[in-house]
């Protein structure tokens, strides 16, 4: 430090040290997150051994002075664990050395449907993440360039169903200028699921499938990659003029057969 020459310059290298070496620990994912079913959740921790994990109900956004929302955190809590991340050999020799700890930990837990928020709490770092989890599982069977069918099943059983809307819009409010999701803004349209799960659409829309108030569908995507998103997994295969799509679901493989392009 005393060869970095101006205080100016050490005070800036101090502070960058000081960001550099700041506790954090974050959400990392895990499994495919469904409701009424355990599934994991990934922390990562840097500098920090130890974290609090709090998963409340979502309870809205306030309004800050620079105009970005934040989330609240009074919504009831759900579930509230330590995570502990395990010092192994290599984390063991950083110690030694002074060196921070880095690493990650798993832990699980069961929601029912609803939209969530994650708090981890660790050495004066807070992270907050918003999340939903639900029991629908969404099938995407593409029938040319212009339109496509969407098929909505439940992820215990496998089965269609029947009656649940699925909601668009072309375009999206800037982030900072969304409150609640869908619920504050108006849908461009809506259809309603029939006896076998299924929509037809023709565009690629931002969409929202809901089964119940608390049971949807909360993220905003195009469904062009809905082979990668969760929830929204599925297989398709040509075989004598039919389309055969099948995807693993809780309880069941549920399998769509379609005509071929031009049905």
């Amino acid at each position: 430090m005393d060869n970095l020459g101006s205080s100016r310059r050490k005070s800036e290298v101090k502070r960058e040290l000081e960001n550099l070496l700041q506790p954090k620990v974050s959400r990392l994912g895990g499994d495919e997150m469904m409701a009424n079913r355990p599934f994991s959740m990934k922390l990562k921790f840097w500098n920090c051994e130890r974290a609090t994990m709090t998963v409340r109900k979502y309870a809205g956004r306030t309004q800050v002075k620079d105009g970005y929302r934040e989330l609240k955190l009074t919504g009831d809590v759900m579930e509230k664990k330590e995570v502990v991340l395990e010092i192994d050999s290599t984390n063991t020799a950083r110690k030694e050395k002074g060196l921070p700890v880095e690493g990650y930990a798993e832990t699980s837990m069961t929601l029912p449907p609803g939209h969530y928020v994650f708090i981890a709490e660790g050495l004066g770092t807070k992270n907050v993440q918003e999340f939903r989890v639900s029991t629908i599982r969404i099938i995407r069977v593409d029938k040319n360039k212009e339109s496509y069918q969407l098929y909505v099943v439940d992820n215990e059983t496998g089965r269609p169903l029947k009656g649940v809307k699925v909601q668009w819009r072309e375009k999206l409010p800037d982030a900072d200028k969304r409150t609640e999701g869908w619920e504050d803004r108006d849908i461009e349209g809506e259809k309603v699921t029939g006896a076998d799960g299924m929509v037809e659409l023709d565009k690629n829309w931002y969409i929202r499938v809901v089964r119940t108030k608390d049971d949807l569908t909360g993220w905003e995507r195009r469904y062009n990659n809905w082979r990668n998103a969760p929830g929204h997994q599925g297989q398709l295969q040509d075989s004598d003029g039919q389309k055969h799509l099948s995807t693993r679901t809780d309880g069941a493989s549920l399998c769509v057969c379609v005509s071929s392009v031009g049905r």
